[in-house]
Parts: structure tokens; C-alpha cells; sequence
């Protein structure tokens, strides 16, 4: 990300679709930028010149759906015509875009909206800084809040013939579902994959998420992750965390050190396993192990 040059984001009036427009476009002159230095550090690179850039394309895909356009027909007349954020008209035939929105496959598309991200994050970070002076920083003793969950999909319709069969509720007629990661302070997506299987458990795909959460942060779960082996990992690997517990599961309090309300601070015993130090929560500290 160190040849994106955008610094800040363009400021944009009129609806959230024309900031968001606006924002991609002062991303996609970063990006550009980026990789028209790539491409001088490689002179004489053989093959034929592509006429339209991957870049091109999926933006124009991005623009597409902002403006309500709903045919990859109407893509193609965006980058043939161009105007569009003053970029260059290609000169292709319509074909040309059908073709390569079936050969690239979503990885350009998901590898655009990492640099999105990535991007975006920069631009909170300060914004965050002038937060932090002058309000007092969320959980101050991690590195980073995380929310970690799940959800399933919508289930599908049963109109298909192998389907008609499954009552409706049936687990087959999910078609997934979605693990994430979400940044508390920046309020911002860090991560989202796909299981395909709906009843997966999402500790598995859990730990490849958290390989890209900073040591020493706190992550905060639902009953969903409510696991002493997980527990256990996730203060091994360093980290801070926060769990509903699950009803019927013994907890007992050895020691109490500070409580108002439904906030508080004290060591125990969860089950068969004991969790010492503090962690925060939004309203004052509680202990690990312990729940509001």
C-alpha cells in the first residue's frame, strides 16, 4: 500500500451513492498510480497491450451497480463511452466484456476490495487519532477490538425438484454462511469468508481470521464461540476476550473487586477452569471468564 498516493478521501455532496462513487474514484487514481509504477519498472514486458485494464473493468462493475444499472451490457457501454469519472472510452465490442467477467472470476473483484479496505483504513486511522484526544480510548490496554461472528444465509427457495422434498426450516436449504471479523474502533470490516457448509463449526475458519489480528487484542464473541479449548487458545496466542456464558454453565466468584449495576470486576471460576486478569468492557472493566 505503499504506492497508493491517495492521501485523503475527495469530498463529495449530494446522496450516499455519490460519495461512495466519489471515494472510488479518488481509490482508483491511488491504484492507477500504483500500477503504472509497477509497469515502468518493467520496460519491454512482451506480449500484446491489454485494452482493458482489470482495474477498468471492475470499477466500472462497482459503478455499475452504485448507478442502478442492471446488464453487463450496460458495463460494456460505460467503458466504451466513457465519461465516466473522466476516464478514457475503450474501444472494445460488448463481447469482449462478457468474456472477461467469466474468465477473471471473482478474485480480481475480491482482491480490489482488500485494496478498498486497505485504503479506507488509512484515512480512518486518523480520524481515530483526533477520537483518542479527545475521548478516552475504548478498552486502552489492547492493541485492537475485534468483533468476531457468524451467520447464516437465507435459505433458498424450494423451486428446484431435488429440493421440493426438504420441509421448510430444513438445514440442506441453507446455503452457507458467513464468518467475519470487524473492527470496533475503526468501525470497519476486516474480514469475511464464505463456508459452504452451513453447520460447520466456525472456530476453524475462526483461527485463519485471527491470523491477522494484532497480539494483544481483545476479541469479543458470541455464545457461538463459547468453548474452554478456545478460551484457552485465544489467551495462549496472547489475546484479551469477552464471552456471554452459556446458561447452566457454574460459574463462581472467588473474589469481587468492583461492581455497579450489571458492570463489575472480579476473578472466578468458569466450569472446571479458571480465567484471572481483567479485561474491559464497554461500561468498566470485567473480568475474563465473566459476562454482563
Amino acid at each position: 500500500m505503499s504506492n497508493d498516493s491517495a492521501s485523503s478521501p475527495r469530498k463529495a455532496s449530494g446522496g450516499v451513492h455519490e460519495q461512495i462513487e466519489s471515494f472510488l474514484e479518488t481509490v482508483m487514481q491511488g491504484l492507477m498510480h500504483s500500477h503504472d509504477q509497477q509497469a515502468a519498472k518493467q520496460p519491454g514486458k512482451a506480449g500484446r497491450p491489454v485494452s482493458l485494464p482489470s482495474l477498468s473493468l471492475w470499477m466500472a462493475v462497482l459503478v455499475a451497480v452504485l448507478r442502478g444499472l442492471k446488464s453487463q451490457r450496460a458495463i460494456w457501454r460505460l467503458l466504451a463511452a466513457g465519461g465516466w469519472w473522466k476516464q478514457p472510452s475503450c474501444d472494445i465490442e460488448d463481447q469482449a466484456v462478457y468474456k472477461r467477467l467469466e474468465q477473471e472470476g471473482w478474485k480480481p473483484l475480491a482482491h480490489l476490495f482488500e485494496r478498498v479496505s486497505q485504503l479506507l483504513a488509512q484515512w480512518l486511522q486518523s480520524a481515530l487519532q483526533i477520537y483518542h484526544q479527545q475521548h478516552i480510548p475504548l478498552a486502552a490496554f489492547a492493541s485492537e477490538v475485534i468483533a468476531l461472528d457468524e451467520m447464516h444465509l437465507d435459505q433458498v427457495s424450494r423451486r428446484l425438484p431435488i429440493l421440493r422434498h426438504l420441509k421448510k426450516g430444513d438445514a440442506q436449504l441453507l446455503p452457507g454462511k458467513l464468518v467475519a471479523l470487524f473492527d470496533v474502533r475503526l468501525q470497519q470490516w476486516r474480514a469475511i469468508d464464505y463456508i459452504a457448509q452451513a453447520k460447520q463449526n466456525g472456530v476453524e475458519e475462526a483461527r485463519a481470521l485471527l491470523g491477522s489480528v494484532k497480539q494483544g487484542a481483545l476479541v469479543l464473541a458470541d455464545l457461538g464461540y463459547f468453548c474452554f479449548r478456545w478460551f484457552d487458545e485465544l489467551t495462549e496466542l496472547g489475546y484479551s476476550w469477552i464471552s456471554r456464558v452459556k446458561e447452566n454453565t457454574s460459574v463462581v466468584v472467588l473474589h469481587t473487586y468492583y461492581e455497579a449495576g450489571e458492570t463489575g470486576s472480579s476473578v472466578g471460576v468458569v466450569g472446571s477452569l479458571e480465567y484471572q486478569g481483567q479485561i474491559c468492557g464497554a461500561a468498566g472493566p470485567i473480568s475474563k471468564g465473566e459476562v454482563n
